[in-house]
């Protein structure tokens, strides 16, 4: 994809990071506040322990940075 939009991957500032943390993280304080059962899955997480976590759920759930896998290829009939 970078190749056929001519772009670079470049990683984030500190301060855009820091900042992006701090939003999540209200995000996540504003769910649990209206009652709401919040998993946070975290970084070290694939779609295998997405998949492993969603098997045993027991009851509701938001799921934050929970890694999924797929594919974009259409498959023909």
């Amino acid at each position: 994809m970078e190749r056929r939009w001519e772009i670079t991957v470049q990683p984030l500032t500190p301060l855009l990071k820091e900042e992006g943390e701090r939003f999540e993280e209200s995000v996540e304080q504003a769910i649990a506040a209206r009652g709401e059962r919040v998993e946070k899955l975290g970084r070290e997480a694939d779609a295998s322990t997405t998949l492993a976590w969603l098997a045993g759920a027991q009851t509701p759930a938001v799921l934050l940075q929970a890694p999924v896998a797929g594919s974009d290829k259409v498959r023909g009939p």
